[in-house]
């Protein structure tokens, strides 16, 4: 039997008027006891709302739910502005979430964003909430999935060619002679871009004849100064000769630690990272990167939940793929070696 507001307000000990003013989002007129106790009734219920009722099938909302892992990340600023601008031209506004890295978080905002009547949601996922999504592709609710591919496909996908791009940055440096190259990453499980990164990684030494080595892999929150900590110990303990770091929150602090452990860039380590945001060019010395088209991926996000929108008939899910680039600045140069030689070079 199909759950009604009814059952819902009778649950939660509340009004059904007072239902109704949560689902249209008006948190205001109600305390935040309330608001939770409607919202968890509304899970154990799995209540759905009847979006033909509230008019949503014949009347737009001109409004679009942005769901991004983390707004401070460099990569999420760029990746904005493209929706944005892209939005703001067709008469649309964003609701934008910061999932904050928490997959509890980003559930609590799709749920938010549905009651909202948003007229679809664009979502860099932080992950475990395929069942949600799933449920809104089934209903044939407008899905545009960003930055990490999911297992099983809910909507239009526009990603990058992490792979190929961490290929690029890994062959560089094995062309330059690096055979201990180091690889800093965020938490890998559950998020394909990083596991891609990392597949590119592992592939570009094995086409050099490298033997993987996964001490010279860290995995690191993305805590301020984690990364810095694990290059310490990395310079430490394994003294590699080149290392590569998977995102911009990374790069930072990668480059602090090695210049105060008194080494220099490139003289005594080489170093890459992935994004390059505005500082990477004017640093000293300018990173060589791997740089991915942020902005345009963005404009091609908001062109695709916007043609989700409005077309009148349901479609395959497309999935677009975008190329990076290798940019070669001056941080990289032929290995220095102070490396200890271990038995296995002997």
């Amino acid at each position: 039997m199909k759950v009604t507001i009814k059952d819902v307000a009778e649950r939660a000990g509340v009004s059904k008027t007072t239902v109704s003013r949560y689902l249209n989002g008006m948190y205001d007129m109600m305390g935040e006891e309330v608001r939770e106790k409607i919202e968890r009734t509304i899970r154990e219920l799995n209540y759905k709302p009847n979006r033909l009722a509230q008019g949503l099938k014949s009347k737009k909302t001109k409004t679009i739910g942005l769901i991004i892992f983390n707004v401070l990340n460099p990569f999420s600023s760029k990746l904005i502005r493209g929706v944005e601008d892209v939005c703001r031209k067709k008469g649309y506004s964003l609701f934008l979430c910061n999932a904050d890295n928490d997959s509890t978080l980003e559930r609590k905002y799709i749920t938010e964003l549905y009651h909202k009547q948003v007229d679809g949601i664009i979502t860099a996922t932080v992950g475990n909430n395929a069942d949600l999504y799933k449920e809104l592709s089934e209903e044939g609710f407008p899905l545009v999935f960003v930055d990490r591919r999911m297992d099983e496909q809910f909507g239009d996908q526009i990603l990058t060619n992490n792979l190929e791009g961490s290929y690029n940055a890994v062959e560089h440096l094995c062309k330059l002679g690096h055979k201990h190259i180091a690889y800093l990453t965020a938490p890998i499980h559950g998020v394909s871009n990083r596991q891609e990164r990392l597949e590119g990684y592992k592939k570009a030494l094995i086409d050099f004849n490298i033997d993987y080595n996964p001490l010279l892999v860290r995995e690191v929150s993305l805590k301020e100064g984690d990364g810095y900590k694990a290059t310490i110990d990395l310079l430490q303990s394994l003294k590699p000769t080149a290392i590569f770091s998977m995102n911009d929150t990374l790069n930072l602090e990668v480059i602090k630690a090695v210049k105060e452990s008194g080494y220099k860039i490139p003289d005594d380590i080489s170093f890459i990272g992935f994004d390059d945001t505005d500082w990477a060019s004017i640093t000293n010395p300018p990173v060589t990167v791997v740089a991915q088209p942020t902005y345009e991926i963005g404009v091609k996000v908001a062109e695709t939940i916007l043609k989700r929108i409005h077309s009148k008939k349901k479609t395959k899910f497309a999935t677009t793929i975008f190329d990076t680039k290798l940019i070669n600045r001056k941080s990289t140069g032929v290995p220095n070696e102070h490396v200890e030689t271990t038995e296995q070079d002997k």
